[in-house]
Parts: structure tokens; sequence; C-alpha cells
């Protein structure tokens, strides 16, 4: 059985469900959803968002989250989700996060690796 993937969401919007989301959904439809696990500690990916600054405190992979008008600080993330084309290393796949998700949604890449997210 493959190993779980640990996941978790901190600096989101009030009202944000951590375990009823696009990013969670996303993950479920590629990895199953007995491979996702969404946690509030020890998680193996964190991903966050701009409404606050509970992600400084945890040292793991980093996932920013945003539609807002942010450019990502990769002083403080890993990767990033968000409105800004960047142009980045090769190996790391670059969409617009409005396409990207929306055919992510439609037809979910089943062979995604966590290391290679959109932008």
């Amino acid at each position: 059985m493959a190993e779980k993937i640990r996941i978790g969401f901190v600096d989101f919007w009030k009202g944000f469900d951590a375990r009823n989301n696009c990013l969670t959904d996303m993950l479920i439809r590629i990895y199953g959803k007995n491979r996702i696990e969404v946690v509030d500690k020890n998680f193996d990916y964190l991903f966050f968002s701009c409404f606050g600054h509970s992600n400084l405190k945890y040292d793991c992979i980093k996932i920013f989250f945003t539609g807002e008008n942010i450019v990502p600080d990769f002083n403080i993330c890993d990767y990033a989700i968000g409105v800004h084309e960047m142009n980045l290393a090769t190996d790391i796949c670059v969409y617009h996060f409005i396409t990207g998700m929306t055919m992510l949604m439609r037809e979910p890449c089943k062979n995604i690796n966590l290391r290679i997210l959109i932008i």
C-alpha cells in the first residue's frame, strides 16, 4: 500500500474548510482518497495563504496559495499557486492559476508529483 500524504492548511480566509476545498479535492482525485490525509501537525506539505503568519513557525515543504494580486515570496514558500505567471526553474510546471486549476479539476493529471505544482 502506498504511503499516506499528510497535508495541512494555515492562514486561509475565515470559514475555509481544510477537508472540503479545491486543493484537497484535486489531490484526492489525483492520488486517491486513501492516500490524502488532512492533519493539524506533522505535515508532509503545508498549504498556506495570505491571511496570517502561522506558516512561519513550520519547517516543512510549504505551498503558498492565493487568488489575490500577490507575488509569492519564495523566501518563505517552496512552491506557489496564484495568479502571476512566472518563469522559474525548468523542473517546475508553470500554469496560470485560473486556466491551470480549471484544467486540472476537469482532467487531473495522474502522474503529477507534489513537487511539481501549478503556479
